[in-house]
């Protein structure tokens, strides 16, 4: 939420109405409820987030995040000319082995 303010700042915003869609309505609802973001907060609008609390302390969310964000980092994009291609290497048991969790990775590559 600081980065969103730094950036209001930066862009001379004293105010906005922000839509937030899955991580970002966790983003924009941090804002709104956050001292020296509240009063940044004209409307906010939350679409499909997951009614879970995300704690820096929990282990097994965040080792599943950081491995998928891994993945997605190290994909090799001099060698994966589709997205066929990219799914075959993210199914790899060290990368995104669960067919669940790379479908939904691969709608957002």
């Amino acid at each position: 939420a600081g980065d969103v303010v730094e950036w209001m700042d930066w862009c001379g915003l004293p105010k906005a109405v922000f839509i937030g869609h899955s991580m970002g309505g966790k983003v924009v609802m941090n804002l709104a409820a956050s001292k020296g973001g509240r009063e940044r907060v004209a409307g906010l609008i939350v679409l499909d987030i997951a009614p879970v609390e995300y704690r820096s302390n929990d282990g097994t969310s965040w080792e599943l995040i950081n491995g998928i964000i891994d993945a997605c980092a190290s994909l090799p994009l001099d060698e994966v000319a589709s997205k066929k291609e990219a799914e075959n290497w993210f199914k790899h048991p060290s990368r995104i082995p669960d067919i669940n969790l790379r479908s939904f990775v691969m709608t957002n590559l």
